[in-house]
């Protein structure tokens, strides 16, 4: 397992992601996030990173940037983690 951690979304560092991609060619791809998939990054890169095949694992889509609920704010967050490693 290799995690690469993304400092910068834009401009969006193609030729390092593309190294890296080339790298890892044989690895499977997520962009993880804590944000729900309609927020943060995955859209961004979705429209803009079409060359590298990924999937995403984070929240599900949501109004609210949170449950509101403590204990579910820690399962979904224990999810991404499980999932992120799991996987």
């Amino acid at each position: 397992m290799a995690v690469v951690r993304l400092e910068q979304i834009y401009p969006l560092p193609g030729k390092q992601l593309a190294a890296l991609y080339n790298k890892y060619k044989n690895a499977v791809w997520y962009w993880v996030q804590e944000e729900p998939l309609n927020m943060g990054a995955a859209s961004f890169l979705q429209m803009n990173l079409k060359h590298i095949n990924y999937g995403i694992i984070g929240r599900k889509a949501s109004a609210s940037t949170a449950s509101g609920f403590m204990k579910v704010h820690k399962a979904e967050q224990e999810e991404i983690v499980n999932t992120a490693f799991t996987i």
